[in-house]
C-alpha cells in the first residue's frame, strides 16, 4: 500500500501562502462562470494591497456597504461581473491574491 509521507502531512496555509497579518480568507457565496469563480471557493486577500491593483487583477470592493468581487479595468474602470461596469462608488478592501477551489 502506498502511503502519503509523513512531511506531506504536516503543511499549513504558511507553507504554501506567502501571507502577513493583513491577510485574510473569504468564501464566495455565488459561481462568477465568466471568472471562473464557484460558490465556496476560498479567496486569500491581502489588504496590505489593496491600494496596488493593475488593470485585470481582482479585488474584494465595497459598493453600498457590501463586499463585491471585482476586476479593475483600464482607466481605473471597476467591473463587478466580466462586462458589467460598477457606476457607483467602489473602494478596495483587499487584493485578491490567490483563490483556492474545492474539488
Amino acid at each position: 500500500m502506498n502511503e502519503i509521507p509523513e512531511s506531506m502531512l504536516k503543511v499549513s496555509a504558511d507553507d504554501i501562502i506567502e501571507r502577513g497579518n493583513d491577510t485574510f480568507f473569504v468564501r464566495m457565496s455565488i459561481d462568477i462562470n465568466a471568472w471562473n469563480m464557484k460558490k465556496d471557493d476560498i479567496f486569500v486577500i491581502s489588504k496590505g494591497n489593496k491600494n496596488n491593483l493593475k488593470a485585470g487583477e481582482f479585488f474584494l470592493g465595497i459598493v453600498a456597504g457590501e463586499f463585491k468581487v471585482m476586476q479593475r479595468g483600464k482607466n481605473g474602470i471597476n467591473y463587478r461581473f466580466p462586462n458589467v461596469i460598477e457606476k457607483r462608488e467602489t473602494s478596495s478592501w483587499g487584493k485578491i491574491m490567490y483563490g483556492i477551489h474545492k474539488v
